[in-house]
């Protein structure tokens, strides 16, 4: 049922301590996200490509599919020179940076009860807090649902963001591992993505990007 997951979702947000991190900038269809990386290793996850959060808000909790990530240093750059990583370590006044960076595919609506592959009417704010919900497999269950069948709106978009073949494979491999533990067929879910590239316009000058997940889905599907 969409109710349960959506509840699951916002038990998990009622504990600040669930947070993973906060926004550190964001526009209508990207965020960056700082981890938190003491509270990951509490909570024993690890949020990498392919991997759904979802955001603080109002009314419309933003959810963003991680597609790729960066670190850096927090020490100066003349403090590092000569040092070792040991001596690093020591020296470190916060662990280094890691930024996710995530595509915007839809949104929570907490009045409704219930998940939309659209973009949210709320502003995302800096600092706002992001929860990890790659492991709730009912969400992603959910969020996936419509009219009787599958629905992946944000494909063609996600696409256009990952310009090499593995972080998408990692992706697919991911999602068709909860739908294939569900009702749903390798089938619904070719359908899903074609029906999403028919949406798009300029669909003939895609077709290599979808021949391309087509491929990917026929080698991950399990």
């Amino acid at each position: 049922m969409s109710e349960n997951a959506v509840l699951s979702v916002l038990r998990l947000m009622e504990l600040p301590e669930n947070s993973i991190g906060e926004v550190q900038e964001a526009t209508e269809r990207i965020v960056k996200i700082k981890l938190n990386t003491e509270n990951v290793r509490r909570l024993g996850v690890r949020p990498s490509i392919g991997d759904f959060v979802i955001l603080e808000a109002e009314k419309e909790h933003p959810i963003g599919l991680i597609f790729s990530y960066q670190t850096r240093s927090n020490i100066p750059i003349t403090e590092r020179i000569g040092v070792s990583r040991a001596e690093r370590e020591r020296i470190y006044y916060e662990p280094p940076a890691i930024i996710l960076n995530a595509l915007i595919v839809g949104y929570l609506d907490k009045e409704n009860m219930r998940f939309e592959q659209e973009l949210p009417s709320e502003s995302i704010f800096p600092d706002d807090q992001v929860y990890y919900i790659g492991e709730l497999n009912n969400v992603i269950l959910e969020f996936h649902k419509g009219n009787g069948g599958l629905k992946l709106f944000y494909i063609p978009k996600f696409m256009e963001l990952v310009s090499e073949r593995e972080p998408m494979k990692a992706f697919i491999k991911k999602l068709s591992g909860v739908l294939s533990r569900s009702q749903f067929k390798k089938g619904d879910l070719i359908n899903a993505v074609l029906e999403s590239f028919k949406k798009k316009e300029r669909f003939l000058k895609r077709i290599s990007d979808l021949i391309l997940i087509l491929q990917i889905i026929e080698e991950t599907w399990r």
